[in-house]
């Protein structure tokens, strides 16, 4: 914002605009694909013990206890 202060009226904001826009769109861009690849992290932990049968490691992932 300093930076704002010290422009003349003559000199053209846009493509200071246009820079601070595209770094924007960057980071929000990688901050959604670090949470999809978050979310794929998890299922794909809780997907490899159903496929193989384990039904023990998924009541401990869960931290559920299997009624008697």
């Amino acid at each position: 914002m300093s930076t704002l202060l010290f422009l003349s009226p003559t000199e053209n904001p846009a493509p200071g605009l246009a820079a601070a826009g595209l770094n924007l769109m960057i980071g929000l861009a990688l901050i959604s694909i670090s949470l999809v690849l978050c979310a794929m992290v998890c299922v794909l932990s809780c997907v490899q013990p159903i496929a193989s049968g384990e039904i023990a490691s998924i009541r401990r992932l869960t931290g559920r206890r299997a009624a008697a």
